[in-house]
């Protein structure tokens, strides 16, 4: 019985230091029920208790490893900077068919894909000019983080470029986190399992299990985030949209006083020779209607005239 105890509480010291691995607690029920069986075997450890103290650390040396590497005091370094680029641009274009295919090309031309596209309307090749309306297309494109630059510069190709950013974030503080604590999750998801195959009682049993799946969980979600980092640092990203225009918009330069006076008398000149074109076109229009008007109203007017006449020589 005595030494059952014994071997109970080497357990439950071994998940007790288990528990600072990952960084993560475990359950409150099973972090009681650990208190709660320490407590009970307190006695019974008295006898032995600094060499039950030490075997723990003696047997499984690399705890204190995992610990060390979640407070992170790991030496593992990245041998280069993990560094996330993205771009975001706008552009116009006459030939909007023809840009949405380059954009495809262009992405396969640098070996990246496009990750999510919208084009509107059904079908991206139906003119809309007839309704009035414009189309614009979006899309998220992922190119290989060597080509970023080259894929940039190389918007201009696509059509007007109206608007164009770009940001670097560097992540290699945060990759180096994730990856030294999801080291130390492993470390202590197999000193768990070494515990798990010593427990003989049912409590330490549903203990070191509630703690493994914590840290089983945890190592999946650590696992989630250093894929996601590569994913990003390995292919950067370019947000890219473009617009369907009648006509590209020009660059605006500044101009000197005279130019702007030139310019605004300009504009005064072709407002009133709009005017008259405007007018002799409406005027062109209401010919006809003018026409018959003339054939009824002259014999009218000749008829109301001879017969004033009449009416005056009577009188």
């Amino acid at each position: 019985m005595k030494k059952n105890k014994k071997r109970s509480l080497s357990i439950l010291l071994l998940l007790t230091l288990a528990l600072s691995g990952c960084g993560s607690s475990a359950p409150n029920n099973a972090a009681d029920s650990v208190a709660d069986s320490i407590t009970y075997s307190e006695n019974a450890a008295s006898e032995e208790g600094a060499a039950m103290e030490m075997a723990p650390a003696e047997a499984y040396p690399e705890t204190q490893e995992a610990s060390a590497l979640a407070a992170g005091s790991g030496t593992a370094q990245l041998a280069s900077d993990k560094i996330i680029y993205t771009a975001a641009a706008e552009l116009e274009t006459l030939e909007f068919d023809e840009t949405v295919d380059a954009v495809y090309a262009m992405v396969e031309d640098y070996g990246g894909f496009i990750e999510s596209s919208y084009v509107s309307g059904t079908n991206y090749r139906t003119n809309y000019y007839g309704t009035g309306g414009t189309r614009s297309a979006d899309f998220t494109l992922r190119v290989p983080r060597e080509s970023y630059g080259s894929m940039t510069n190389a918007l201009s190709e696509l059509g007007n470029v109206l608007y164009l950013s770009s940001a670097a974030q560097n992540v290699t503080a945060k990759y180096t986190d994730t990856e030294s604590r999801l080291t130390a999750c492993r470390i202590e998801e197999e000193r768990l399992f070494a515990m798990l195959e010593k427990a003989e009682t049912v409590e330490d049993m549903l203990a070191v299990e509630s703690r493994l799946t914590d840290v089983r969980y945890e190592i999946e979600a650590l696992t989630t985030t250093l894929n996601s980092l590569e994913s990003q640092v390995a292919y950067s990203t370019v947000t890219l949209r473009i617009y369907e225009v009648a006509e590209i918009t020009e660059r605006t330069v500044e101009k000197s006083y005279w130019q702007d006076v030139g310019d605004t008398l300009g504009a005064s000149l072709s407002g009133v020779a709009a005017f008259f074109k405007g007018f002799l076109k409406y005027v062109i229009a209401a010919l006809p209607v003018l026409l018959i008007l003339a054939v009824v109203a002259v014999p009218a007017a000749l008829l109301v005239r001879r017969r004033k006449k009449r009416s005056d020589g009577d009188k």
